[in-house]
């Protein structure tokens, strides 16, 4: 069972806009120096405690009938967060540029796409996507109940409970 890192960007190319309290509080922090912040490069904490390996049982009552149960933790990743609303989409690794045109009147060409593309500054919209450092860590238990009995002309009945709780999940 491996533990479930948070996701990154291999070559730190993202920003995390910081909320936690401090003199860092509203400002765009780049990963490369997330370190020397005190952030680590992906700007979660992770939680060393998400180690739970599931358990079950199996108990032969009877030469024909068979009792078992199991259950577990699975916990999640920050993988609920949309591609949209990620740290690879801030500055300066990612700008929102808008082409206004109508139908018959295209603001840009193919033919004169990279040329004609707003320098930095003029037409960009950045957006501001952010991490919590202390993100929600999701959390699935799981839980299962069940009796298989041998029946004449090699049938199974089996009669069985299956539970499931999410707890912590990310909202949109």
């Amino acid at each position: 069972m491996n533990y479930p890192w948070p996701f990154y960007e291999t070559a730190n190319k993202y920003a995390n806009l910081i909320l936690e309290p401090g003199s860092l509080y509203g400002k765009l922090l780049d990963a490369h120096n997330a370190g020397q912040a005190g952030y680590r490069n992906f700007f979660v904490d992770p939680n060393w405690h998400n180690f739970a390996p599931p358990r079950g049982t199996r108990i032969q009552a009877s030469p024909k009938t068979v009792i078992r149960s199991a259950a577990g933790i699975f916990y999640g990743r920050d993988e609920n967060v949309p591609v949209a609303r990620r740290p690879t989409n801030n500055p300066p690794y990612f700008i929102l540029s808008t082409y206004t045109s109508t139908r018959s009147i295209p603001y840009r060409s193919l033919a004169r796409f990279p040329r004609e593309c707003p320098r930095s500054g003029e037409r960009e919209k950045p957006g501001r996507k952010l991490l919590s450092e202390a993100l929600a860590h999701t959390y699935v238990q799981q839980w299962n109940f069940n009796v298989q009995r041998e029946l004449p002309a090699g049938l199974v009945a089996q009669i069985a409970y299956v539970g499931s709780s999410s707890h912590d999940l990310l909202s949109g």
